[in-house]
């Protein structure tokens, strides 16, 4: 049984993505606007895809939220939603097939599915929306979003959520198992300058690693929560 990813493509969810594809056969991978608008998001899973060898098909999902407004990261993030130390991921065609009929297809052939949701979850409440037959087909979602303590977004609100709180009441009224991975949970791992100065495999990742860690040094912080690969 193999695993989707539904994700806003930011460098977490590049980091996540790669530590998944270790574990798990990745059957396919939607996206959503988040850390960035949808266009920008496409042209970073594509970059992403050609930089690290992903043959798993990539699909273009929600460009906005149930409600219709587009909130996104890149107020923290930068206009590409991918904080960097230089480096560039491959540009290249972005041009991707629609994410609702893959990710239906694909429920439609699994029992017990399992979903890692890193973004707003807009795509997974379009799917309970128009096929909530397939929903019986889920056997869990794992979402990093939400907060109990401090967010990150607001004072209160973690980003993922507020990015569209009526796509998570969506799955919620609907009984779709989903297991929430907070920040507080998140903000227990954190990296460090000697940490992105380990990462010998690719000067790409480590540059990625070290523009997502310069968040937390303009802040005057010497660690960074690793997010999404949590």
């Amino acid at each position: 049984m193999g695993l989707w990813i539904d994700t806003d493509m930011g460098g977490d969810d590049i980091f996540a993505i790669l530590l998944a594809m270790r574990a798990k056969k990745v059957d396919g991978i939607s996206l959503s606007f988040g850390n960035a608008p949808l266009p920008q998001v496409r042209e970073n899973a594509a970059g992403a895809a050609k930089a690290f060898g992903w043959q798993t098909p990539i699909y273009a999902g929600a460009d906005r939220s149930i409600l219709g407004s587009v909130t996104t990261a890149q107020y923290a993030l930068g206009s590409t939603g991918i904080t960097t130390r230089g480096a560039k991921l491959p540009a290249t065609q972005a041009d991707l097939p629609d994410a609702l009929p893959a990710l239906a297809d694909w429920l439609a052939g699994e029992e017990e599915a399992e979903i890692l949701a890193l973004g707003p979850l807009t795509n997974l409440a379009i799917l309970a929306l128009c096929r909530p037959d397939l929903l019986h087909r889920i056997g869990r979602v794992t979402w990093m979003g939400g907060a109990v303590g401090r967010g990150n977004h607001t004072a209160s609100a973690e980003f993922n959520a507020a990015a569209d709180p009526e796509a998570i009441a969506i799955l919620l009224a609907r009984n779709v198992p989903l297991t929430i991975v907070d920040l507080d949970a998140c903000r227990a791992v954190e990296i460090t300058e000697a940490d992105v100065a380990d990462t010998n495999s690719s000067p790409l990742l480590r540059d990625l690693l070290g523009g997502y860690l310069d968040i937390a040094l303009s802040r005057g912080r010497p660690a960074m929560a690793l997010y999404d690969p949590v």
